[in-house]
């Protein structure tokens, strides 16, 4: 038996030496198909692309949402319903957790030139709601300003008011707003009447 184990193991040693070349060669060809699929545009809109990559590990059972995909929706319901109808505007996620992290002047910039865009549309403190899809810690929420109502609007299927992940993220996402809308956009506006909501909404099970 020791012999024909030794005998049966050179054999399949010599055939996998022989053939290491075509199977590493296939290995490679195969790598590379899937970084060009993988890199390819699977959805574009309006100048707004998801790749096949992205798609994928948006929907696949167990998958992140990936913040390319976000953006694709956020455009969809800007043509959906212009701004200047709905009174509305979806922000890219970016500008979200930039405001959330909100803490040098690139990020200044890049909040102001985005909130002077929008307004090009509608002026966004004519608006009624402001939505801000947030990825935190690989978490999604949605943070949306309702200016008709006077509330800051939090959507979290995971963490509730008190958890601690939203007592941290509702405190630097109100005040960093309140300070950018300031700076940006009316430093009269007056926030007192404004007030912190966590609307009621299904849960998600997989925290």
């Amino acid at each position: 038996c020791s012999f024909l184990f030794h005998f049966y193991s050179s054999i399949i040693f010599l055939l996998i030496m022989h053939y290491a070349k075509e199977i590493l060669s296939c290995i490679v060809l195969t790598f590379i198909f899937y970084l060009y699929v993988s890199s390819m545009t699977a959805i574009i809109y309006r100048k707004v692309r998801c790749s096949y990559l992205s798609l994928g590990q948006s929907l696949m059972p167990g998958g992140h949402v990936n913040n390319f995909l976000i953006s694709v929706f956020c455009r969809k319901l800007f043509d959906d319903c212009h701004p200047s109808v709905s009174k509305k505007h979806y922000f890219f996620s970016y500008i979200g957790e930039n405001i959330l992290k909100y803490h040098n002047k690139d990020q200044f910039k890049l909040i102001q030139n985005t909130f002077k865009g929008a307004s090009l549309a509608k002026k966004i403190d004519a608006c009624e709601l402001l939505f801000f899809p947030i990825c935190h810690c690989k978490h999604w929420f949605l943070f949306v300003v309702d200016l008709q109502n006077c509330q800051f609007v939090f959507m979290d299927s995971l963490f509730l008011k008190k958890s601690r992940y939203q007592v941290v993220v509702s405190e630097m996402l109100v005040g960093n707003f309140k300070h950018l809308w300031k700076e940006i956009v009316d430093s009269e506006y007056s926030f007192d009447n404004f007030r912190i909501v966590y609307p009621a909404m299904p849960r998600q099970g997989n925290g």
